[in-house]
This record gives structure tokens, C-alpha cells and sequence, in this order.
């Protein structure tokens, strides 16, 4: 079985097209007004915007890093958050292995790095 993608509705649409294609730098397949469509290795990530959004407080997003991609998205989160101040993404926690964040939607992200990572470090909870 292999995950073939990922699909959130949002009402902060144009912010989530700042945060993914800018810090997280993952390339558009598809923009539309009303939805967008993002590649990460294979499987399509879908932002779609809708009139009201439930809030999502258990849902739960982990990413694998190595070294020096976590190194990097920290320096791009630093500086997205200098540049423009404030944002709807909130920074939780940033340590030398660990970035937490919240999403408008009030879903959390975590992008982690460590020498080894089990399957307890994977998990997503929905």
C-alpha cells in the first residue's frame, strides 16, 4: 500500500501557499482560486479552500529531515517569520532536532531530524 496523497481544507488558502512553496519550497503542480496542488516525493499534497474550515487540533504531520535539510528549513522558517512578521503559522518549538508548528487550522506539523527514527517517530495521528 503506498500513500498517494494528502488533502486539507483550509479558509487561510493564500497563506498556506506562502508557507509550502516558500519555506518548504515543494513545487506546484497545480493553482487554481479555490485549490492548489504540491509534490513531495511522489505523492500530491491538496490545499483546497473552503467557506469555513473545521479546526483540526488532532491531526497530527510528520516529516523526516536529514541534517542538512533541517538545518535549512530552520534558517527558511527564521527567516519567513523575520520577513513577514507574524504569521498563521505559529512556531511551537525549534530545537537542533525538532520544529513543531501550528497551522490556521490548528494542525500541528513536525519536521524532525535524528541519526535513527522509529516507527513511533513516523506515526500520524489523525
Amino acid at each position: 500500500m503506498r500513500l498517494l496523497g494528502l488533502r486539507l481544507d483550509t479558509i487561510h488558502f493564500e497563506d498556506y501557499l506562502s508557507f509550502l512553496t516558500e519555506v518548504l519550497e515543494l513545487e506546484l503542480s497545480y493553482l487554481d482560486d479555490s485549490s492548489m496542488h504540491l509534490r513531495l516525493q511522489g505523492n500530491v499534497i491538496e490545499i483546497r479552500k473552503v467557506a469555513s474550515a473545521p479546526q483540526h487540533e488532532n491531526l497530527f504531520i510528520r516529516f523526516a529531515l536529514d541534517r542538512e535539510e533541517y538545518e535549512s528549513l530552520v534558517n527558511k522558517i527564521s527567516f519567513f517569520s523575520y520577513r513577514k512578521g507574524q504569521t498563521s503559522f505559529q512556531v511551537e518549538k525549534i530545537d537542533s532536532k525538532n520544529c513543531s508548528l501550528i497551522d490556521p487550522d490548528g494542525r500541528s506539523w513536525c519536521f524532525s531530524h535524528g541519526p535513527t527514527l522509529t516507527v513511533q517517530d513516523t506515526v500520524v495521528n489523525l
